[in-house]
């Protein structure tokens, strides 16, 4: 990530998704540890596009707005900003996903029909 205050950092970001809706926890690191942040994320998603909210544990630290989108199937990239009446920073992010994908076992059946016996009579007439 790149902020335009503490410079290049890295952030982690830890969600769940649950249909359209978001939750979980961030952190975010940079060589001035005074910069450095943590604590709940929620946001929403429609379609490739994301908006996230980051909420601070810290008293009196700023909250963050994101927006982002989807680059392919593991990365999220976009941008932030504060909110709030003494925060004044931006930036932008770049994620990768380090979920380790499981396969899903699938099961599948190839039925050949197979001929049923017929039986036919014909009547014969007695004398």
């Amino acid at each position: 990530m790149s902020d335009s205050s503490a410079g290049g950092g890295s952030l982690d970001l830890d969600f769940d998704q649950s249909d359209c809706s978001l939750s979980g926890t961030w952190q975010a690191s940079f060589a001035d540890a005074s910069f450095d942040g943590s604590g709940t994320l929620t946001g929403s998603v429609d379609g490739g596009d994301l908006t996230i909210s980051l909420l601070t544990e810290a008293p009196g630290s700023c909250d963050y707005r994101a927006t982002g989108s989807l680059q392919g199937t593991a990365e999220i990239a976009g941008s932030y900003s504060t909110f709030g009446t003494s925060c004044s920073r931006s930036g932008t992010f770049d994620v990768l996903s380090q979920a380790t994908p499981t396969a899903q076992p699938t099961a599948t059946a190839d039925a050949t029909p197979t001929a049923e016996p017929t039986a036919s009579a014909s009547p014969t007439p007695t004398p």
